[in-house]
């Protein structure tokens, strides 16, 4: 979204395309955080009313809402965002031209609905029809706390097992096999097979059907110094995305 403004203070030297006449100004970090990482929502502005959907973002530069001292850059939010003291805007939509501050493509079901929402419309619509960004842009009050949700992230050991099969394991200091007892009762000893928790997609379905946020598969089995290479993993990201 923000190479259709006209500037950028993250690179001063260069100019964007100009469409939204104002600049992409960096997130206050004096009381906040910065880079604004996670799930917020995004509330539409010409309906404030209605419950707003949440979205993955992840900047640290934004364009700032301010309708009393940049009326022109406010009337084409189409969706504004707070975080911490600073409301910005998270989309601009204007005929044919819509750009997202999030990333649809990381935002679960909400960011997938928008998309096809947006493709499905058809484009003669979208250039007949007025925008409600022409409106004019209303003055928003800070809310009491931002909407900034916390992010659970699943993330699984897989290698494979002494038979070949890929799997979800956990080891301690790198040791993933089942111990065994030694001759002494009170000892045990490493030699038992590799420690299956379950197979890698089955647990990545699982853990998205609870609500994880993202999944992250961690390959610490090495096929790169064999003809597979990476493949058998390729093969499991490709599996678990479906």
């Amino acid at each position: 979204m923000q190479i259709l403004f006209q500037a950028s203070e993250e690179s001063p030297n260069f100019h964007g395309l100009g469409v939204v006449p104002t600049t992409i100004d960096r997130f206050d970090d004096f009381v906040k955080t910065v880079p604004h990482m996670g799930w917020n929502s995004a509330d539409l502005v010409q309906s404030p009313d209605v419950e707003p959907a949440f979205y993955y973002f992840v900047h640290s530069y934004c364009a700032k809402y301010c309708p009393a001292d940049r009326p022109d850059a406010a009337s084409w939010a189409y969706t504004t965002t707070q975080y911490g003291g600073e409301i910005f805007i998270s989309s601009v939509r204007r005929g044919n031209v819509f750009g997202t501050q999030f990333h649809p493509e990381k935002s679960g079901a909400a960011g997938l609905a928008l998309i096809d929402n947006w493709l499905r419309t058809p484009e003669a619509e979208r250039s007949a029809s007025k925008p409600e960004s022409l409106c004019s842009p209303p003055t928003l009050s800070l809310k009491p706390r931002d909407n900034l949700s916390k992010r659970i992230i699943a993330c699984m050991d897989v290698r494979s097992d002494d038979d070949g099969n890929l799997i979800v394991t956990k080891g301690d200091q790198y040791d993933v096999r089942e111990k065994v007892p030694s001759g002494h009762s009170m000892q045990v000893k490493t030699g038992g097979a590799v420690r299956n928790l379950g197979k890698p997609v089955t647990l990545a379905s699982k853990y998205y059907a609870a609500g994880a946020d993202e999944i992250c598969l961690l390959n610490i089995t090495s096929f790169r110094h064999s003809p597979l290479q990476d493949q058998p993993m390729l093969a499991v990201v490709r599996a678990a995305a479906e």
